[in-house]
């Protein structure tokens, strides 16, 4: 990711690159930041990458966290369908990750998401590609978490 845009957001003590190239908008729709591809001029969808801090109670179990995103995906989606699903490491903190298939505007969506718990709060990444691309993306969408970092980590 050479030449990429660095963040860094002090509310949150996390740090995150972005992909060279990519349009980076942060406090938008309840991002802390979003990563967008560039436009290919054809209308498309942009594949995308958000983190969002989602306040919890203090010492939220990370399943009571999963489980009740996994309820907000399944009201918001259209026809979503879970693909893979597990335990990972975010920035060396405990992390789920999900993979799901849904549909958006007669597009075929995936969405990889990442929920990393701390006290009080929740870190949620947040990729969105056509599935058509996931396998052009999800690579990407690696990268990029692989760059998340956390001060009190």
């Amino acid at each position: 990711m050479e030449e990429a845009v660095l963040s860094t957001f002090s509310q949150m003590e996390l740090s995150v690159v972005g992909p060279s190239g990519w349009d980076e908008h942060e406090d938008v729709l309840g991002a802390v930041v979003a990563f967008v591809s560039p436009d290919r001029g054809d209308g498309s969808f942009r594949p995308n990458l958000n983190v969002v801090l989602q306040p919890l109670a203090d010492e939220t179990p990370l399943a009571a966290v999963v489980a009740a995103h996994a309820a907000e995906l399944e009201s918001a989606l259209r026809f979503p369908r879970v693909i893979d699903a597990g335990m990972t490491q975010v920035g060396g903190q405990a992390a789920s990750r999900v993979l799901v298939a849904y549909s958006d505007n007669d597009e075929d969506l995936s969405l990889e998401q990442w929920i990393v718990p701390f006290p009080g709060r929740a870190v949620v990444i947040s990729g969105t590609c056509r599935n058509v691309d996931y396998a052009v993306f999800t690579p990407v969408f690696d990268e990029i978490v692989a760059t998340v970092a956390f001060a009190d980590a």
